[in-house]
């Protein structure tokens, strides 16, 4: 059997047939015909983020008190396994360490936080929340202006002729 090295593509490997390939030969689950599959792995990382916005909106469908619901709202990398594999999306059987990754990128992203469990030391990941949308009339730019102190109604730095406030007023 050929496989071609993901480290030195040219290299060419040959293996007996019934034996199974290493992650760094092969590549993992994230390559296919030596390219890495970018938008098997957004579809991994899409599903999951929904699944774990889906449990936190389950937890809050169920409890009214925040720490009942930021706790119920975790899930470990085997349950997520559990619901890729179920959801049949994935060709490959990905194994925990596989998930993990996944799970890195959606933290390194901002998506997803990580805790760890205190009694296993198991990862744990849940949504992260975005902040709430705020109004355009709380991003008034005299607030941040530097020549705010000068601004005067008639004066040479005024509000009449205040670039900041002409773009903020056409939202």
């Amino acid at each position: 059997m050929s496989n071609e090295n993901m480290q030195n593509a040219k290299k060419k490997v040959y293996m007996l047939y019934d034996l199974q390939p290493d992650k760094s030969v092969t590549g993992g689950p994230w390559y296919s015909d030596q390219g890495f599959e970018s938008e098997y792995v957004d579809v991994l990382t899409n599903q999951c983020h929904r699944f774990l916005q889906n449990k936190y909106e389950d937890a809050c469908g169920k409890h009214t008190d925040p720490i009942t619901i930021k706790n119920s709202s975790y899930a470990s990398v085997e349950e997520i396994c559990e619901y890729i594999s179920a959801l049949g999306i994935s060709k490959v059987k990905l194994s925990a360490d596989d998930m993990g990754m996944v799970m890195d990128a959606l933290m390194y992203d901002n998506k997803v936080e990580r805790s760890f469990d205190p009694s296993n030391q198991e990862a744990l990941y849940k949504v992260v929340n975005s902040p709430l949308n705020s109004t355009p009339m709380v991003k008034v730019p005299c607030g941040v202006c530097p020549v705010a102190a000068q601004c005067e109604i008639g004066g040479i730095v005024s509000p009449s002729n205040c670039i900041y406030l002409d773009d903020w007023l056409t939202f």
